[in-house]
């Protein structure tokens, strides 16, 4: 039998930046139960934050990205949510729900 061989090799893993993959949140319907979970690529950990208008009452958007609750009143509710994750630039995305 031959001897084993061997290689030395390198592996380099970069950070990178969160990019939104899920599609915008769908509507919701006053006093029903809501969930709506955004998804992102890039490097973790990631926070999810509302940073331009608002949800309706009765939601909350957690940081790790899910939308939840029950709406308590009616109408068309919109707004930005943006993902970071540290690495530049954030990723944004607008709802309308």
């Amino acid at each position: 039998m031959a001897p084993d061989d061997s290689q030395d090799f390198n592996i380099t893993i970069v950070d990178s930046a969160p990019v939104i993959t899920s599609a915008p949140p769908t509507n919701a319907t006053e006093g029903t139960s809501y969930a709506f979970n955004y998804t992102a690529t890039g490097s973790m950990p990631m926070s999810y934050r509302v940073t331009a208008g608002a949800l309706p009452d009765g939601m909350t958007l957690s940081a790790d990205g899910l939308i939840s609750g029950t709406p308590t009143t009616a109408g068309t509710f919109a707004g930005t949510v943006t993902v970071s994750n540290g690495i530049l630039p954030d990723a944004t995305q607008d709802f309308r729900i």
